[in-house]
Formats: C-alpha cells, structure tokens, sequence
C-alpha cells in the first residue's frame, strides 16, 4: 500500500500576458522524500526544478508523468515551468495544469498568487483573499481564464442566492428579453429542485473548447453565442447553471455517466420550460431532441445508453444521438410514465446526499426503484440497456 504524503504547504504563482503563462510551484512536505514522481501536462516547458536542501534532475516520462529526483532527501523543492497559449488560452479543469502527486495525497488549502497583463480582462473562482492573493480548496476546480482583446460584445452575470446582477452591456445585449428578470424566474424553479444556494458568475470568453462549460461556481459561455442570445439563454444558459448541482455538486462515474450528466441536465431544463412557455412549445422541443436522435444515428450501431463512455462521447453524431437526442427524450418519459411530480424529483434528488454526491447508473436505478411504483427494470431494459429500443412509445409519450 503506497504511503500517505502529507503536503504542508503548497504556494502556486501564476503569471499570464497574450502570449505566455508562467508558473511557480512550492511544495512543503512532511517527511522528506529522496524521488516525486509527478503528473503536470506535457505541453509545459519545465524551466528548473530545485530544493534548498539539495541539488537535483527530473526526467519526462510517458504522457503527463514527471520524474524528480534528488541527491539526498528533501522536504521542500520548487518547479518553474511555462507554456505558450496561443492555442491553449485557459486553465481549466481536466488538465494537469499544475504539478500533482501521483500517488495519494493529503493537500492543504492552496495559497494562490496571480499576476497578470493589466489589460486583460480575466475571471477566476478562486476565493480573493487581497490584493494579487488568492486561495483554493482544490486545484481541480481552479479555473483562470482571460480575453486577450476586449470584446464589442460580451456576457457578464452574478447570481447570489435568489439575487442577480447583469452588467449594461449584458443587459442591452438580450434587450427586451429582460435578462436578469428571465434568471429570476429560472431561478424559483431551480430552487424548487434544489436546497443550496448558488453563488455563480457567468461571463462569455472567445475560444473556448466548447459552446459552453461550467464548472465551480462559474460558467463560461463562449463569446459567439453573443450573435444569439435566445439560443443563449434557453438553450444553454439555464443548462449550465442547473450543472453547478448536475455535474459540479454531484458527480457521476461509471458506465451511462454522460446520460446521468448531460441528459438528465438538459431534462431538467426542458422542464423549466415546459413550465415557462407551455404545451406547444415544448413539443417543438421533444421534436428537436427525435431528429437529433435520427439524424446523427449513422451508419454504425451506437451504443446503449448505459454503455456510452467518454470514448463514444469523441464521436460527436453519436454524442447527439444517443445523449442529447435519445437520452433526453429517455428521461423525460422516465418522468412522464414514472415520475410526474416534482416534489418527488426533489426528494429523488436529495438522496444523491446518501451516496456522497458521487452517483452510478446502478445507484440511480435504486434511487428509482426505492421511490416509484412500476416496472422500472423493464424500463431500464427497454430503453437503457438496449441499443435497439423501440421508440414509439417514447413518441406516444412525446405526444400527450
């Protein structure tokens, strides 16, 4: 069994201009250590690795894993290292952005220090302690990210609890949508679902690897969304601010994840609105969803729901197919048939708790089980195990 490093102290400086991101790296451990085996990403340029205690050399091995080793054992070293960003603009999660431990650790809360080109307009979600200092519980969540040019038009929201705030720009934006009162509304259903709190700032930035991401208590939205803003709004919006408790607050794991995540997510926004433009709105929304499951089908047999892993989610057809077609319209008649009340949505929703917020496709087919009547192994079986499932049931159900 691999020994528990405890790291007692952990000093992150990171510098930004258009052109470059440097960063500084301090680690404190509590029993020295003579070899550190690391992960960092590969794209980052190692400039010097040092300990005041001894001299010592790293070595890149396969993928994202960094070699150090010194002449003696050592309980405090440093690493310099930088990448150009050109193409590689943000700091998000999901890449080794920074130097971890491969092997199990314990963390502090990491002090954090962020110095960057005055002109830029950039966002963090790391907690501001004073002026260039930050702190973060976890370099998982840390997200930086920055524009390196001021654009014409751009997206700035808050929301604290049942509060939100939109700058001018954002409010001339979505005009006589009336964007802050539109999130308030949002929000009285969001809150009928779920108990905390949420505390989110929403901005738009050019570039991103995706329309739009969320991630701990921020949601980027990319800036060419701007030319649209009801495909903005009701299509991604109030998606990902319902990710900050589908995704964020509880994850998922295991196969049939991406259905846990995405479609369930983007259910609970048909369901908004559903409640917020009626009937015939929403059938035009449930055809949406048919023809995404149709047309992306191919060639090749896609996989069942439940079988979906990150792998199949490459192919972006049948990502439209099987999750945000399919699995959509799985859920809502999963709803429909089994569901039907909210209030019953919300307790289901609560129980995530009893598994620490970290939910399989199994443990949510027990959530179910223990709380509707109805054969819901044959519904799994039917439309979730299966990936030859009849959908004209599922199109009965669409049709009222």
């Amino acid at each position: 069994m691999t020994n528990l490093i405890t790291i007692e102290q952990y000093e992150l400086v990171v510098g930004f201009t258009p052109d470059f991101i440097k960063s500084e790296v301090k680690i404190s451990v509590q029993k020295p250590l003579e070899k550190v085996e690391l992960l960092l990403d590969s794209n980052n340029s190692i400039d010097s690795i040092f300990s005041p205690e001894a001299p010592g050399s790293f070595s890149r091995e396969s993928g994202n894993k960094l070699s150090v080793v010194f002449n003696n054992p050592v309980q405090e070293f440093c690493i310099r290292y930088e990448i150009p960003h050109i193409d590689n603009r943000y700091i998000l999660p999901g890449t080794y952005h920074f130097p971890v431990f491969s092997n199990s650790c314990f963390y502090p809360e990491i002090k954090l220090r962020i110095l960057h080109d005055p002109s830029l307009k950039w966002i963090t979600n790391s907690v501001h302690l004073q002026d260039e200092f930050y702190t973060v519980d976890s370099l998982k969540h840390l997200v930086i990210a920055w524009e390196p040019h001021n654009q014409a038009q751009h997206i700035l929201l808050k929301v604290k609890g049942e509060q939100v705030w939109a700058d001018e720009a954002t409010i001339d934006l979505f005009q006589e949508l009336d964007i802050v009162m539109e999130i308030r509304r949002f929000l009285s259903f969001y809150y009928t679902l779920f108990d905390r709190s949420l505390e989110l700032t929403i901005v738009s930035l050019d570039q991103l690897p995706a329309r739009a991401l969320s991630y701990k208590s921020i949601a980027l939205i990319d800036t060419g969304l701007c030319k649209r803003p009801s495909l903005l709004l009701y299509q991604y919006l109030f998606h990902e601010v319902i990710h900050q408790e589908i995704g964020v607050h509880t994850t998922f794991t295991g196969l049939g994840k991406l259905w846990l995540l995405e479609s369930f997510t983007e259910f609970l926004q048909l369901l908004y609105l559903q409640e917020r433009f009626g009937s015939t709105f929403i059938q035009a929304q449930l055809e949406y969803y048919y023809r995404l499951y149709r047309e992306n089908q191919g060639s090749a047999t896609a996989p069942s729901i439940s079988g979906f892993d990150d792998s199949d989610a490459e192919n972006i057809q049948a990502f439209l197919s099987v999750i945000c077609g399919k699995g959509t319209l799985v859920f809502y008649a999963l709803y429909q048939k089994f569901i039907r009340d909210k209030s019953l949505l919300r307790k289901m929703i609560k129980e995530f708790a009893g598994y620490g917020h970290c939910i399989s496709l199994s443990d949510f087919k027990m959530i179910l089980t223990q709380n509707l009547p109805g054969e819901i192994d044959k519904f799994f079986s039917e439309y979730i195990e299966s990936n030859d499932a009849d959908m004209q049931e599922i199109r009965k159900l669409m049709r009222g």
